[in-house]
């Protein structure tokens, strides 16, 4: 049996207490153990959306899930690109090319899916909501929020988003401590495979759109298996990109059975019958 074989490594870091240095796999099952025993992965598209797309996605994804009544534990990225500011706001937002403490307000977050964690908040549904963020680059507080990738070169830079209840913030150590993006679905797929080993969850990855990461993830989770308790994938046909390409990719999908697929107007009822959402 081919299983995850990357977070047993890794120091969990939670930033949504303060001085907790790292969390015990015990607390971790404790932390996002859902009521029904389902866990959903989330994954796919932000960066390439429309702020319009990726608020419909976000809201669209929450509602299939259950909305208010989700008791299914999501498990997503916590991340969002901020434009930089317009030169001539002041000095400090000037000199970093970031928005300093007086102007975190006039931070503008760009959604995508993984804001269906903050929905759900918003919503108070029972379901337990986990953002996990890989440390790109050294982790940075500036002005109000925590700096996870500055690239010089672009226009914008990538920061946790505070609108994630949980957020698990990972690193291997602070001698080495810059990640990929790929981490960030190695680390939900050791969360999940404690979930399944510990909590009895079942597990699903849920796939909305997505580039080249959401690609390696996929084909990963297809390879893995489990005769008890598959590895579940659920792509969303029509929404574009990567998620739309496997959909289409037959001879793929004939040696993954374990991989379904449905339209956007089909997944609240197709997750129900799947025992995703409660019934």
């Amino acid at each position: 049996m081919r299983r995850p074989s990357i977070g047993t490594q890794l120091r969990m870091c939670s930033i949504s207490i303060a001085r907790t240095d790292a969390i015990s796999r015990r607390d971790l099952v404790r932390l996002a153990s859902s009521p029904m025993q389902v866990t959903v992965r989330v994954t796919g598209g932000a960066g390439n959306m429309a702020t319009e797309e990726g608020e419909e996605s976000a809201i669209f994804l929450a509602s299939a899930l259950g909305g208010a009544a989700c008791e299914a534990s999501v498990l997503a990225g916590a991340t969002t690109i901020v434009k930089r500011p317009v030169p001539g706001i002041c000095d400090e937002c000037d000199n970093a090319r970031m928005y300093c403490r007086r102007h975190a307000g006039n931070i503008v977050p760009h959604p995508g899916v993984m804001d269906v964690l903050s929905r759900l908040a918003e919503l108070q549904a029972p379901g337990k909501t986990i953002g996990i963020t890989p440390t790109i680059s050294p982790p940075v507080y500036w002005g109000a929020s925590i700096i996870i990738e500055d690239n010089p070169d672009d226009d914008f830079y990538t920061i946790v988003s505070d609108r994630t209840p949980v957020c698990v913030l990972v690193q291997f150590s602070s001698d080495r401590p810059g990640l990929t993006w790929d981490d960030e679905w190695q680390v939900c797929l050791d969360y999940m495979q404690l979930l399944r080993d510990e909590g009895s969850h079942r597990s699903l990855h849920l796939v909305y759109n997505g580039g080249q990461t959401t690609r390696n993830e996929v084909l990963h989770v297809a390879e893995l298996t489990s005769v008890d308790n598959p590895w579940q994938v659920l792509l969303i046909e029509d929404s574009g990109r990567e998620a739309t390409a496997l959909t289409n990719d037959l001879a793929w999908r004939k040696a993954h059975p374990q991989v379904t697929s449905c339209k956007k107007n089909e997944l609240g009822s197709v997750l129900h019958e799947m025992g995703f959402t409660p019934r």
